[in-house]
């Protein structure tokens, strides 16, 4: 997968038919100089991470256009209305608004025309003077500009009055890069479709397509007492950092969202570790933290100190016969 930038040398290439740098990682902007090349007739810079305005275009031969799913913005140069070989034109999913530009309706030649996802002024209903021409309504089979959501293929016809709907925009969509998901019903307020892309709990909007981790522990804490930790979306784990001390009852406790971590006290090993055994007596121990005395009562054993969460033992009976004995005579 290629990254980077498109390097500029490229509109040397004076010979150049074919340019295909679809679905890599490319960012930056588009070379003036290769919407220049006076050979070039397949160019397909879709679904990369290319920026700024579409510059000039001079490449006259050029049939195929594909620049979709990028983060293109701007208006339509007005050079795209001269290209008279053009037969596909792919805009879809970019931040391109305004009108079409003049004369966009003497392109007889176009076959397939999609820039839905954009803020193109017209929607789903260009200029009014395309419905007026016989050749391109008669070549023009796929139509979708704007208000037409996902995968939807309108006739000429169709466009010409905004009549084409999918029942659900979020079937077959796959837009929103993992984990956003698409939401239909819903105006995206970005591009003025009939869908957007949500997130999960614990991720923040990064429109149009993506979703980012909110940093729970940046955003919320742990205080000054305890570490902050993360392992899933939405959720941060604090530990407090003393020996023995804990929030309710817990050395490290998980929390969702921007639920209020209360600090650390000290853990009663007691309370929550006991000595379970009727017969002992438990105390924190006052000389080891995290540690609590088991004390069984006179006539059994079985005392003990004990450590965090380790289990007692039991007191057990003395057996003073043994022990003690009565002597050789009885």
């Amino acid at each position: 997968m290629l990254s980077g930038t498109i390097p500029a040398s490229i509109g040397k290439m004076t010979q150049l038919v074919v340019l295909d740098l679809s679905n890599n990682k490319l960012q930056g902007t588009i070379p003036p100089a290769i919407l220049s090349l006076p050979n070039l007739e397949y160019l397909n810079l879709a679904g990369n991470d290319l920026v700024g305005t579409i510059p000039p275009i001079f490449a006259t031969n050029l049939s195929t256009l594909d620049l979709e799913r990028n983060k293109l913005f701007g208006t339509l140069p007005s050079t795209l209305s001269t290209l008279k070989k053009l037969s596909g034109l792919r805009l879809s999913y970019n931040d391109l608004y305004g009108p079409y530009p003049d004369n966009f309706d003497q392109l007889t030649s176009l076959r397939s025309l999609e820039a839905y996802g954009n803020g193109l002024s017209g929607g789903c209903h260009p200029l009014s003077n395309w419905a007026k021409n016989d050749t391109l309504k008669e070549n023009l089979t796929l139509c979708d500009l704007g208000k037409a959501s996902f995968d939807c293929a309108c006739s000429f016809d169709q466009c010409i009055q905004a009549s084409c709907y999918d029942a659900d925009p979020c079937v077959g969509n796959t837009m929103c890069e993992s984990p956003a998901f698409c939401e239909s019903s819903i105006l995206n307020p970005f591009l003025g479709i009939p869908w957007q892309c949500g997130c999960p709990a614990g991720y923040n909007q990064i429109p149009p397509w993506r979703c980012e981790d909110i940093s729970e522990c940046a955003l919320y804490g742990c205080g000054d007492s305890a570490k902050c930790t993360e392992f899933e979306p939405n959720q941060r784990t604090c530990t407090c950092l003393k020996l023995g001390f804990g929030f309710n009852g817990q050395q490290s406790t998980t929390l969702i969202g921007s639920e209020a971590f209360g600090g650390c006290s000290d853990i009663d090993e007691c309370e929550v570790s006991g000595c379970g055994d009727s017969l002992a007596t438990c105390m924190q121990s006052p000389d080891f933290p995290n540690s609590r005395n088991c004390t069984c009562p006179s006539g059994t054993y079985g005392t003990a100190t004990l450590f965090g969460d380790t289990a007692f033992g039991g007191c057990n009976d003395i057996d003073e016969c043994e022990t003690l004995g009565c002597g050789p005579y009885a």
